[in-house]
């Protein structure tokens, strides 16, 4: 099963540890708002163009747009939210 996490918090440990004990190649990260970021160097991990450009940082994520954003939620079984 394939899920995919949304962070927005760059500070919480939690959801890098829980997709670590999953496996990195069973979950997708997904960077919304202040989680652009989060320093996350493993698995499939995914940033809002938009969010990384209004903050000025450069993130060596896959940079999606909203639709991108659409197309993941859809393509997963499973998405939980970190908040």
């Amino acid at each position: 099963m394939r899920t995919l996490h949304i962070v927005t918090d760059p500070n919480d440990p939690l959801p890098l540890r829980v997709v670590e004990q999953d496996g990195a190649s069973s979950a997708a990260i997904l960077l919304l708002q202040d989680g652009v970021f989060a320093q996350v160097e493993r698995g499939d991990v995914y940033a809002c163009a938009d969010d990384v450009r209004a903050r000025g940082v450069a993130s060596p994520c896959t940079l999606v747009d909203y639709d991108g954003i659409i197309d993941l939620i859809f393509s997963h079984d499973q998405v939980i939210c970190w908040h």
